[in-house]
């Protein structure tokens, strides 16, 4: 009788645990990947947000602008048709109609915070007053049942 093997038994155990592990680690990823996901969103809110501060201080207020919309926001471009649509994270929302515009000289026209819903934080983006750029403040949401 050949010894040199693993009975079915002993792989059994090994594959159990390898399984295991594998399903431990995917959600962790996932988990990864949405912070990703989010913070990816961010970074291109502040390229937007540059954008419209750019072209608005060399071609004049109303130039360019963004509008927060309930699962989106959307960059104008003076009357012309929307220059760009950005979805929000998936779970994401926040009130619609708000407006981000510059003056020429490159600031705020309107300061403001405005508040982003996740699943699990509300985050505000706040756009203070004076030149510069947005910054972001996170907070844990409480949950009640």
């Amino acid at each position: 009788m050949n010894k040199n093997g693993f009975t079915f038994l002993e792989m059994l155990i090994v594959l159990s645990i390898v399984a295991l592990l594998m399903i431990l680690t995917v959600p962790l990823q996932f988990n990864t990947l949405n912070n990703l996901k989010e913070e990816q969103f961010i970074e291109q809110l502040k390229l937007d947000v540059l954008l419209v501060q750019n072209q608005t201080s060399h071609h004049g207020v109303n130039q360019m602008s963004i509008r927060f919309h309930d699962h989106y926001y959307r960059v104008l471009h003076g009357r012309n048709p929307t220059y760009a649509d950005r979805d929000y994270p998936a779970g994401w929302s926040t009130i619609a109609g708000q407006t981000i515009r510059f003056k020429e000289t490159g600031t705020f026209l309107e300061p403001r915070r405005i508040p982003m819903y996740t699943p699990t934080d509300r985050i505000h983006f706040v756009f203070p007053l004076g030149k510069g750029r947005f910054y972001v403040e996170r907070e844990k949401r409480i949950l009640h049942d």
